[in-house]
């Protein structure tokens, strides 16, 4: 058993080569159905008696489907692209009920849950696509974030073989961009030890009553760490990770963090915004941790007992549709025919404002100089062409044309002096 909470590992990084996959699910349990919370037509989903589209969702996972259905729907792709070099994560957003946990954990007998699920076929493929020179190493780590007292509980740290018991905190760095330092990194090598870890880490997410599971969220993430000898050594990191997400506080009297405010922060998170709200909390630095290197993203709606928790959820996956749409037909539109300018970027001076601001006059002062030279231009051609016509019938023989004067027959000079 290892642990790696070193730096210099996080920052191998997946480099941001594709436009980030986003996919939206939702997850209808028994207990929905029979409270009537949420009921699926041939058209609508129906949560709380509103209609909502079936298009918002690219997968509606109903009490019949099973955990091999949600497998092969998504998470089969998700490691697939962690295989291909990228970063994925899955985010699952809703209250705490039995049909989230199942979903995500899976019961207490069977422990089929997503994330066993997820581990179990990471294993088995690194053993069957394992290059002899290859050599991978798979770390665990988790930790859990509470708005109440922006703490941070690292969740695997009983097995930490570090006696320095360093504080874990997540760093906001301007160079690597977010991550998580000093957390417990534990090395796994079999798929009972990897289960055994996360069932302990489980364990304290499942055991939370209903107003701590709202305000506390659980980040579980796979590194996977790849060293391949050749002339020269080559390797990099890819991470699978899991955001187990509450749904914040019923209202702000508290000063934590409420539904719409965490569909904020994810929203500006979806849009690739530079400016995201609350920017400096723990809950939107966790947020930004999970999200900003993730190349596929999927998110994992589901519903609990409240009525407007329910109505929130279903408001936030249909932003985030409408922004997904938006994102992809700006990446499909063709470029116009205008050539944008490249303006040098003085990052010493930081005067790029200024600088754009004086070259945009300039070309508009330009501009309009061009456009009187040419009318000028415009009018002496025409000008030129009605005289070079009134030339040539000057030049032209006609016995008709102007008036014929007779010259003298005695010179004028000659008839003065007489």
């Amino acid at each position: 058993m290892e642990a790696c909470t070193s730096k210099s590992s996080l920052l191998l990084h997946s480099p941001l080569r594709t436009i980030p996959k986003l996919r939206l699910c939702t997850s209808i349990s028994s207990e929905d159905v029979a409270y009537g919370r949420c009921t699926v037509t041939d058209q609508h989903l129906q949560i709380e008696g509103k209609n909502y589209s079936k298009a918002t969702f690219d997968h509606i996972f109903r009490t019949d489907a099973t955990q091999d259905d949600m497998y092969s729907a998504f998470l089969s792709d998700t490691i697939n692209s962690v295989f291909s070099g990228n970063d994925a994560t899955v985010l699952a957003m809703g209250a705490k009920a039995n049909g989230k946990d199942e979903r995500l954990y899976g019961n207490s007998v069977s422990r089929n849950g997503l994330v066993q699920m997820a581990i179990t076929h990471l294993m088995n493929a690194i053993d069957e696509k394992k290059d002899p020179e290859e050599r991978i190493q798979v770390r665990m780590s988790a930790i859990m974030v509470s708005q109440k007292d922006s703490s941070i509980v690292d969740l695997l740290s009983p097995f930490n073989p570090d006696p320095r018991h360093r504080v874990v905190k997540i760093v906001d760095d301007a160079r690597t961009g977010v991550f998580i330092d000093n957390e417990s990194e534990i090395r796994v090598e079999t798929i009972d030890q990897a289960l055994f870890y996360l069932n302990t880490a489980v364990d304290h997410r499942l055991i939370q009553d209903e107003q701590s599971h709202r305000t506390s969220h659980v980040f579980i993430s796979l590194s996977l760490y790849s060293y391949k000898m050749g002339d020269k050594m080559q390797g990099g990191r890819r991470r699978l990770c899991f955001l187990d997400m509450g749904i914040g506080e019923r209202n702000s009297t508290n000063g934590g963090m409420t539904m719409p405010a965490l569909g904020s922060i994810l929203l500006a998170m979806v849009q690739r915004n530079k400016h995201i709200p609350s920017r400096d909390s723990s809950v939107c630095q966790l947020i930004r941790c999970a999200l900003s290197n993730s190349r596929f993203t999927t998110f994992l709606f589901s519903y609990g007992s409240k009525n407007d928790d329910n109505e929130n959820i279903a408001h936030l996956a249909c932003k985030i549709s409408r922004t997904r749409a938006k994102s992809v037909m700006g990446h499909g539109r063709k470029p116009s025919g205008v050539k944008r300018l490249s303006l040098p970027l003085d990052v010493n001076t930081g005067r790029i404002v200024i600088m754009m601001k004086r070259k945009a006059l300039y070309m508009e002062t330009k501009r309009l100089i061009i456009d009187k030279e040419r009318k000028r231009e415009r009018e002496m051609d025409v000008s030129f062409e009605s005289k070079r016509e009134y030339r040539q019938k000057l030049d032209e023989k006609r016995d008709d044309f102007g008036i014929m004067i007779a010259q003298p027959s005695i010179p004028l000079m000659k008839a003065k002096s007489k």
